[in-house]
């Protein structure tokens, strides 16, 4: 099963659509039982002039993800900041 990855651009200005994104997360992980492992992270990326965001969907979200438009990934890496749904045991 695989990661799925979205990148949002420059996290500034990815704020706004950010919170859309959590209230639509949060949405979707209720609506569906709250499923064991759905997760969605976020992680900000520092780059040459700015700082990027970047979204992680872990495998029992990959559903959502994909209609996000999120693209297959391997393991993120650790230290990301949850958005929505669940997080005990992914990294174990």
């Amino acid at each position: 099963m695989s990661w799925y990855r979205l990148e949002l651009g420059d996290a500034l200005l990815a704020e706004a659509e950010l919170d859309d994104i959590r209230r639509r997360c949060k949405r979707v992980f209720e609506r569906s039982g709250a499923p064991p492992g759905w997760a969605v992270y976020l992680v900000h990326v520092s780059g040459n002039l700015h700082c990027k965001a970047e979204l992680f969907f872990s495998p029992a979200a990959a559903e959502l993800a994909r209609r996000m438009g999120a693209q297959c990934c391997g393991m993120p890496p650790k230290g990301m900041r949850l958005l929505a749904g669940e997080e005990a045991g992914l990294f174990d």
